[in-house]
């Protein structure tokens, strides 16, 4: 039946109704299986263009989800960090973000997650949450391949197109630099 009623749904206006996914998702107690549930609530996050009820509470349900679906938790993470009307989630939600990031790249190969956790990495700085650019290091140093290289050692790359300066010696003034033409200016 939701099924039916999310294809009905990218046909319409029904965001309203539909980011009450979100409460099906935290109350699952394993009637559903994770592989329907999962899918179902990235193709829901994805009509809804990321706008979704208990967003706090489905961050921290994923964490049932770590040991088989690495990389659709990855795609959960970017499209809920990829909103912007919804960034009070991630206050209660950051600890919870970074296990997951980490975890992720623990279980899948760097290849398969590189360009989606530079995406969510760097949504997350765009939004000020800076403490997650150093994350990438992090990855980095536990062995997990060369992630942040793709923009230079010392950079995460935002989608305004600016290089937010990762590892400065005074973190909390970090410069942002706008990348023209292939350089920084």
């Amino acid at each position: 039946m939701y099924e039916w009623r999310l294809e009905e749904a990218k046909g319409n206006d029904a965001i309203k109704e539909l980011k009450w996914f979100g409460l099906w998702f935290i109350n699952n107690q394993n009637q559903i299986s994770k592989d329907w549930m999962i899918s179902k609530l990235n193709e829901t996050l994805e009509v809804t263009n990321g706008v979704i009820e208990f967003t706090s509470e489905i961050v921290e349900r994923l964490e049932d989800y770590l040991e088989k679906y690495c990389l659709e938790i990855l795609k959960t993470l970017n499209l809920l960090v990829k909103v912007d009307n919804q960034d009070w989630f991630l206050i209660p939600s950051k600890e919870t973000i970074k296990k997951l990031l980490i975890h992720t790249t623990e279980t899948c190969s760097v290849e398969e997650i590189k360009d989606s956790i530079n995406e969510t990495i760097s949504n997350l700085v765009r939004k000020g949450y800076h403490e997650f650019s150093n994350l990438l290091y992090q990855i980095e140093k536990a062995g997990s391949g060369t992630l942040h290289r793709r923009f230079g050692p010392f950079g995460v790359r935002t989608t305004s197109g600016y290089l937010v300066r990762a590892f400065s010696p005074h973190p909390n003034r970090l410069r942002r630099l706008q990348i023209s033409a292939g350089r920084c200016a």
